[in-house]
């Protein structure tokens, strides 16, 4: 007969090698196939060597047992140590370092599962869920009868639930653990070993109703091994039962542990009639589950693929998933507890076992066939029902005490180091929502029900509106809205949807794509219209733009409609209907001032001064506070041949705000147009202190030094402008100029050259270059460059230059 302890410890090595390598390869190369390990490239050396040690921890018995006695010894120091006090704090103890730590863990990712719509069902008083209805009674009854709503947030108040629930879960956890297994070390470790794997996750603000199911889970097992000791009623083990469904219908999957429970001790049926109701149990619930649909999907999955999807039973993906599964749950616990279940199911005959087995194996196979899209994303939570009971059974068959002199005990420890580095990296990811956000779009654009192959994309849309809506992740969202386009059940609506996704990404011409595709019947609601509206003015359809704003200006009026329609006016260069349709705004907006100080810039920058200064003034006079409208009246009437007028309205703003970059960039011009250079100089000095290296400063800064003919510093003030903005063709031209007139010629024309890369037709650099050639006595160039220059349209006669020029080279004149 095989060395129970040999057996033991060859099948754990397995498992633990086996496991490492797995995550091994995943830290290296993270891929779909590997998604439940959780990696981080700038971690992957310190997790190569950590790996390496679980390694030799594992191989190495005499290193490994050393480790083991080690740890125990200080555990059981501690326990030593709160064992001691007082009963009741102990009871606190209890209570707070399981809750602190959870807190100290808790998440702030709500995208998994129907987490952002239980939060929203929670802010409205709604009932979070239909199959955790006791719990979502609860839930409502603390949030909105006791009270609890008016001071803590809904995300808030499922973090203290679950939180609540892993106190109940940890402490039951560690009873039922203390009712199996006989050693204080040994217990403590395999507690540990439990706690720490990534079922913990649901107690760290997990948004999600499992979390009660798990917990009420551990009171069930420990109340179950207290029933099958004698120490318990069968009413009361049927009424822990009836609450656990209460609070989740999934504890229905447990079942067939109650009945064989109660069988055990009535002894009313044989095994295997216990066996065969227990299969006959798990098929119903497959068949319920092929018949019971959530937004037209199957909770169970077909045997085989057919017309609505590949993805079934025993598909490639649907085995990689699962595997997965049992990984992310783990890690090493559950799959290990499914091993030594078929490895020593026959041979463990006691109660205990064979309970954990009817807890365990139903658990499993239904987990196998639920489709992972009946929840939402990424549900993987509630496929892990099984467990708990699996680590339960693993540990249960390592406490086991045993003759064979071979140890396996000291290779908790590199299971324990492996669920803590797989569930740090989890609870780690979850405290940033969007790396979370990030992990999960990842995983769902090579995850098929999240493809049109899976019912058409009926997943898709959902989760699209959690990407755009909460999280502002538009590109996204369109690229899973586009799978749903592609589908053979597109809509009007999954079309607009699209169109809306580009339009708000400013893609105006995709939205245009998607929009002409809908018929216009479809698009009656305001918003859909002023969207399709306001691409067509986007891409420059501004007759097609017109005609939809009159149709959508004949139904209702509102600002935005005003302001593009007077947009499209002044466009077309008739700026009194501009006005009169931006003077319709005024009644439609609660900040007059603001409004009209946008729409008289919009005149400014289309040299409308007179219409500008009309609404610059009007918004001034409604709010004289509003600087901007009294800088932009300055500015409009210094362009309308005002300067005394002008200059009283910026001097005002800077008697108040004397640093106004604006007012003083402005009061600098008007004197530089005053020719009054030294003062326009003094502003500009004023100005440079409080905004250094600014484009404007430095640009003004060398007009004006050029126009008193201080070239050194001019060039410095253009060179530094250019430094700022390398692109600006003007200053590069007036760089290149006072290079010219300090006789640096070739610097001058390289300057004039990059004026030219930049804008070819630029007839002062040619002319500039046309002079440099001269000047070096380059008779073909300087031909050459003022040939270019003629063929721009540029009038050779209309400058000195130019003429002189053109009398050597074109014999003209």
């Amino acid at each position: 007969m095989p060395d129970f302890g040999r057996t033991l410890r060859i099948l754990i090595q397995a498992v633990i090698i086996t496991l490492l390598l797995f995550f091994t390869i995943s830290w290296i190369n993270p891929s779909y196939w590997n998604w439940s390990v959780i990696s981080s490239q700038s971690l992957l050396p310190y997790a190569l060597i950590i790996f390496g040690a679980a390694a030799i921890l594992t191989l190495i018995p005499a290193i490994g047992s050393a480790v083991y006695r080690i740890i125990t010894r200080l555990l059981l120091g501690i326990k030593a140590g709160l064992t001691s006090l007082p009963f009741a704090i102990q009871v606190i103890l209890w209570i707070l370092i399981p809750g602190a730590i959870f807190y100290f863990l808790r998440g702030r990712s709500y995208i998994y599962g129907d987490g952002h719509l239980i939060l929203g069902h929670i802010s409205e008083g709604q009932i979070i869920s239909k199959t955790a209805y006791g719990f979502s009674l609860l839930a409502k009854f603390l949030y909105s009868v006791v009270g609890i709503g008016k001071w803590m947030e809904p995300a808030a108040f499922m973090t203290w639930i679950s939180i609540a629930c892993g106190i109940i879960f940890v402490f039951f956890l560690y009873k039922v653990l203390e009712s199996l297994v006989a050693g204080d070390g040994l217990r403590i470790i395999l507690f540990l070993v439990c706690a720490t794997s990534a079922i913990a996750v649901l107690f760290t603000g997990y948004v999600e109703t499992y979390s009660i199911l798990t917990a009420w889970l551990a009171v069930y097992i420990y109340a179950a091994i207290k029933y099958l000791r004698g120490k318990t009623g069968t009413p009361f083990i049927i009424l822990i039962y009836a609450i656990g469904i209460f609070w989740h219908i999934w504890f229905i999957a447990f079942l067939p542990s109650l009945i064989y429970l109660i069988n055990r001790r009535f002894i009313i049926l044989s095994e295997r009639i216990i066996l065969a109701l227990s299969a006959l149990f798990v098929i119903g619930i497959y068949l319920v589950g092929r018949t019971f649909t959530r937004s037209g999907i199957p909770a169970a999955l077909p045997i085989t693929g057919n017309a609505d999807t590949d993805y079934a039973i025993f598909s490639m993906q649907h085995i990689v998933d699962f595997f997965n599964v049992l990984i992310f749950a783990g890690p090493a616990i559950g799959v290990l507890g499914i091993v030594l279940l078929l490895i020593f199911m026959k041979k463990m005959k006691t109660d205990i076992f064979r309970m954990l087995a009817y807890l365990l194996v139903p658990a499993i196979i239904i987990s196998f066939f639920i489709d992972p899209a009946l929840g939402a994303v990424r549900d993987w939570d509630l496929l892990s029902i099984f467990a708990v009971p699996a680590a339960i059974f693993a540990a249960t068959i390592i406490a086991q005490r045993n003759k064979s002199k071979v140890r396996y005990r000291f290779l908790m420890i590199p299971i324990l180091i492996l669920g803590v580095i797989h569930t740090g990296m989890f609870v780690a990811i979850n405290k940033k929502p969007h790396t979370a956000v990030d992990r999960i779009v990842t995983l769902l654009k090579h995850d098929v029900h999240y493809t049109e192959d899976y019912y058409d994309g009926e997943r898709i849309i959902p989760f699209v509106s959690i990407l755009a809506n909460i999280y502002d992740l538009e590109k996204d969202a369109t690229v899973f809205t586009e799978r749903k386009v592609a589908s053979g059940t597109k809509d009007y609506t999954d079309l607009k949807h699209l169109g809306d996704l580009h339009y708000n990404q400013n893609e105006y011409e995709k939205a245009l794509e998607y929009y002409a595709q809908i018929p216009r019947e479809y698009m009656t609601n305001l918003r859909d219209r002023m969207s399709y509206a306001n691409a067509l003015y986007q891409t420059g359809r501004y007759d097609e733009a017109w005609e939809a704003m009159l149709q959508i200006a004949r139904d209702t009026s509102f600002l935005a409609l005003h302001f593009r329609m007077g947009n499209i006016k002044l466009m077309s260069g008739n700026a009194d209907s501009a006005v009169q349709l931006y003077k319709e705004g005024v009644p439609l907006t609660p900040d007059t001032a603001s409004y009209l100080v946008s729409v008289a810039d919009n005149l400014l920058a289309y040299s409308e001064y007179k219409h500008a200064a009309e609404l610059f003034r009007l918004g001034y006079g409604s709010n004289p506070e509003n600087i901007e409208a009294e800088i932009g009246l300055g500015l409009a009437l210094q362009k309308l041949g005002y300067p005394d007028s002008a200059g009283y309205y910026l001097k005002d703003v800077l008697r108040d705000h004397p640093g106004n970059y604006e007012a003083l960039l402005g009061l600098a011009v008007l004197l530089y147009d005053k020719e009054d250079y030294d003062s326009s100089l003094k502003v500009l000095g004023k100005a440079d202190q409080l905004h250094p290296e600014d484009f404007g400063i430095q640009l003004w800064l060398g007009n004006n030094y050029r126009e008193l003919g201080r070239h050194n510093e001019a060039l410095r003030a253009y060179q530094l402008a250019l430094s700022i903005y390398p692109n600006h063709v003007q200053t590069r031209h007036f760089a290149a100029l006072e290079l010219y007139r300090t006789g640096d010629l070739r610097t001058a024309l390289e300057q004039w050259n990059q004026v030219l890369i930049l804008d070819s037709l630029h007839t002062g650099a040619l002319l500039g270059i046309t002079r440099v050639h001269d000047k070096l006595n380059n008779i073909s160039e300087a031909h050459r460059a003022l040939v270019r220059l003629q063929q721009t349209g540029f009038d050779l006669q209309s400058d000195s230059a130019a003429r002189r020029l053109a009398r050597k080279y074109l014999n003209e004149g």
